[in-house]
């Protein structure tokens, strides 16, 4: 698969076999990403070219890497087998290249069925106050609107559009 990486011929080639390479040529890796993403199950994403985390700058044949200086802090959950960044965390990473609305609907997704809180993304935004992360700025305010007294999620995407349609017309 690459230098020194190699695969069993009679493992059938999939996405988790590609994702799982791809964590083997890093020294330190999670999974990150759209990959974190379509392993959390959020709406909309589908399996692509296998996204890691990594603590200092690296490069791969097998899939796209990102740095964090935060990499020790990043909290991280198993899924399927994998180490992979938190609901949250995910979220955040995804906040940097998604549209607002795409955004929202993610938060809401994990605080829906319950695989983040609140808390877990103000500790992320406190962790990362007054450095320059990229969709750190929209996360900060779709979860301003959340705090509100009295904030239930919606239940359906609708439900979450029409929201938008009557809290800001």
């Amino acid at each position: 698969l690459a230098t020194g990486l190699y695969a069993v011929a009679s493992a059938a080639p999939g996405w988790q076999r590609n994702l799982a390479a791809a964590l083997l040529q890093q020294t330190r890796a999670v999974v990150a990403g759209r990959s974190a993403a379509a392993l959390h199950g959020l709406p909309g994403i589908r399996h692509g070219r296998p996204e890691v985390l990594v603590p200092s700058p690296a490069r791969s044949s097998l899939g796209k890497v990102y740095r964090s200086a935060f990499f020790d802090e990043v909290r991280t959950v198993r899924v399927a087998g994998f180490e992979v960044t938190s609901p949250a965390e995910t979220v955040l990473a995804l906040a940097a290249s998604m549209p607002v609305h795409r955004i929202e609907a993610f938060t809401d997704d994990t605080l829906i069925r319950r695989t983040a809180t609140i808390d877990e993304y103000l500790a992320i935004l406190d962790r990362i106050d007054g450095r320059r992360v990229r969709g750190a700025a929209p996360l900060r305010r779709i979860l301003a609107e959340r705090c509100s007294n009295g904030y239930q999620p919606p239940a359906s995407e609708l439900e979450r559009l029409s929201r938008r349609l009557t809290d800001r017309p």
